[in-house]
């Protein structure tokens, strides 16, 4: 929306100069240019007139209008007319000032008055071939197809002077002019010769809009076909061309595979009489021939079939498995041993059990039975060429065990107060006391009551939990509100609305819920851990963080000022709530509860309650809601668990700073 035209040069609260950017855009002119001083401001006002060119032209757009005021201008903005502009017509559309649109046919040759442009007018210049009224098309198997100009007394001859024009295999006894007559344009259709039409001897007058079709051959009759199996590399259907031999189609076929067995090639062929199938055998080992008994002509239907030396050479196998690269089956190779099919396959894995592996073998007892054995060989020794590398048999199975104690790595990872966090790899048996003492200890700022410990078995657990919560929750409400469509009191459709209402404010809530899969721990000294029942074997993806000691007490749920308190020794239940301000007539004062820092929930009741519970830092007094609204609904859904579970997990992790 800014000018292009009038960008304004001032200095001091004076215009000291008013640059046309066209001038450069469109000519490079750089005359009118201004050089900067420091404390200079470039001012773009809006853009003034504007008018729109599509089409035939060189530089299609809108155009800001200065000095031009018709359309020859706008013309010469846009770069000129392209050689394909329809000179004779273009269209201005134009709004005028009581909000309509109007269309004006003007011309763009010269002798044409200047038209003068108005601000939003759009010139739209049309092609040259969109106002070709009477043309002729040439459709089909010839070189250049396409549209063609009609003249009177226009011969087919004149668009297609010789046979040079045709693609090969063009149909030339056979051609169809596809034309409208009459005045509500019928199809008619007429049948010519086209080698007569082309050489002369039929003059065909063509009319406006005629469509002239030439057909290859293959169009209207099937063509000769001829197919190539088995050992080549593109097997499949060919077409027949003139005088295709054998060794034709071969090459056609991306020539023999090595396997292929040269010394007896089939050709079926298909007497076209009879119906009957014979079968004719070539040697080809002697390569292409241009005899017609080693290399004879193909006709229509033949089929050649190149066999495969497998086929009269049974392929055996071997197989390999276990802590091997690549295993699998692979071909059994004369003379092969076990060392050679564990090289084959890539060679062993670093889990590989080295000093004994299992072969498998299959035998055949005069030709009655199978008979299996298990072979132990050592494998370390049969790779160093050993007495155990075997010669393999057909069907063999070797299979590479696995070391015994062997793992994947698996790793821990400590957060927060200890001297070196970090990822940690373990092994089988390693404690939590173990990775806390390579992690250097704690730090003289550890607050070990409220450590968090997370698994991800126990998150995966809590997380199904939550989703069954909430899915039994939908079903709930949902029923709730389908039976309150055939009640008739008015109170206790209200009183069930108020039930739903609650509902669907701790559904949202429990949708938002993710589970942590936090563990309760309680650390001391790593002297104390080590026989401490909280010394736990870990697992791969445990993980501890403990923090700084906090400052602060959290109150949550139905009290009047939700907040962060700072802790205050010998503070209890009853002096927090009545920091906060106090109870909500929303809160259940017999069920307040208390998450403490390490994760564990402890009751704590109403007023007069709250001195049985110490309270320590970074731990969260919780209020919860009435049940009395839940109540109403008619469901075996534990609301009271749910609303507990929304307390805890908020509680626990943003308490000491996890959240």
């Amino acid at each position: 929306s800014g000018s292009l035209r009038n960008v304004q040069l001032k200095r001091n609260g004076q215009v000291m100069a008013v640059i046309d950017l066209y001038d450069f855009l469109l000519s490079g002119d750089t005359s009118e240019d201004e050089r900067l001083l420091p404390g200079d401001v470039v001012f773009v006002p809006p853009i003034g007139k504007t008018a729109g060119i599509a089409g035939q032209v060189n530089r299609p757009a809108i155009y800001e209008l200065k000095r031009e005021q018709t359309v020859s201008e706008l013309v010469g903005l846009a770069g000129g007319l392209l050689p394909t502009a329809y000179k004779e017509m273009a269209l201005v559309e134009r709004i005028d000032p009581a909000g309509g649109q109007s269309t004006i046919e003007i011309s763009l040759s010269k002798r044409e008055p200047k038209t003068t442009l108005k601000n939003g007018d759009l010139l739209k210049v049309f092609s040259v071939s969109d106002y070709q009224n009477n043309p002729v098309y040439l459709l089909g198997h010839v070189k250049r197809p396409g549209k063609y100009a009609w003249h009177k007394g226009l011969q087919l001859k004149e668009i297609m002077p010789s046979a040079a024009a045709l693609l090969p295999e063009a149909k030339l006894d056979y051609g169809v002019i596809e034309r409208e007559s009459g005045i509500n344009r019928e199809t008619s259709i007429i049948h010519f010769n086209l080698l007569d039409a082309i050489s002369g001897k039929q003059s065909l007058h063509l009319e406006p809009r005629d469509k002239v079709y030439v057909f290859k051959r293959a169009q209207l009759r099937e063509m000769p076909m001829t197919q190539i199996v088995g050992s080549v590399q593109n097997p499949g259907k060919y077409e027949v061309k003139k005088d295709m031999r054998l060794w034709d189609l071969i090459m056609a076929a991306g020539g023999m595979k090595r396997d292929a067995l040269l010394d007896d090639v089939e050709l079926y062929r298909e007497d076209s009489e009879t119906r009957e199938i014979s079968v004719r055998r070539y040697n080809l080992k002697a390569g292409p021939s241009f005899s017609e008994q080693d290399n004879p002509l193909l006709q229509d239907l033949d089929r050649l079939v190149v066999h495969s030396i497998w086929e009269e050479k049974r392929r055996y196998s071997v197989s390999i498995s276990g802590e091997i690269t690549t295993p699998g089956p692979y071909p059994l190779g004369s003379g092969m041993k076990v060392s050679d099919l564990v090289f084959a396959a890539g060679g062993i894995t670093e889990k590989a059990y080295t000093k004994t592996a299992e072969l498998t073998r299959y035998e055949i007892v005069d030709g009655e039975k199978r008979e299996t054995s298990h072979l132990s060989i050592d494998l370390s020794g049969a790779l160093r060429d050993g007495p155990d590398n075997l010669e393999l048999k057909p069907f063999d199975v070797l299979m590479v065990r696995q070391v015994s104690n062997w793992r994947a790595v698996e790793h821990v990872r400590i957060d927060g107060e200890v001297k070196f966090p970090g990822s940690y790899p373990i092994e089988e048996g390693d404690t939590l006391a173990n990775v806390i003492a390579r992690a250097g200890g704690y730090t003289d700022k550890a607050y070990l009551a409220g450590s968090v410990f997370t698994r991800e078995s126990i998150r995966t657990q809590q997380q199904k939990e939550l989703d069954d919560s909430v899915k039994r929750m939908e079903e709930a409400i949902a029923q709730t509100e389908v039976s309150m469509t055939s009640l008739s009191s008015q109170e206790v459709i209200q009183s069930k609305q108020k039930g739903l209402e609650a509902a669907k404010r701790l559904l949202e809530r429990s949708r938002q819920l993710k589970a942590q899969g936090r563990l309760v721990v309680e650390l001391a000294s790593l002297e104390r851990m080590k026989d401490s029942e909280f010394n736990m074997t870990l697992r791969d993806g445990d993980r501890l963080y403990i923090p700084k000691r906090p400052d602060q007490v959290l109150v949550i749920g139905q009290v009047l000022n939700t907040t962060a308190m700072v802790y205050r020794p010998g503070y209890d239940v009853d002096d927090y709530l009545e920091d906060s301000g106090g109870l909500t007539d929303m809160a259940d004062s017999d069920k307040v509860y208390v998450v403490k820092a390490n994760g564990r929930v402890v009751r704590a009741g109403g007023f007069g309650w709250g001195h049985n519970v110490n309270i320590a830092p970074g731990d969260t007094i919780v209020v919860p809601e009435k049940l009395d609204h839940f109540n109403l609904l008619d469901s075996t859904l534990n609301w009271s668990k749910a609303m507990a579970q929304i307390g805890i997990t908020v509680a626990s992790m943003v308490a000491i700073g996890v959240l």
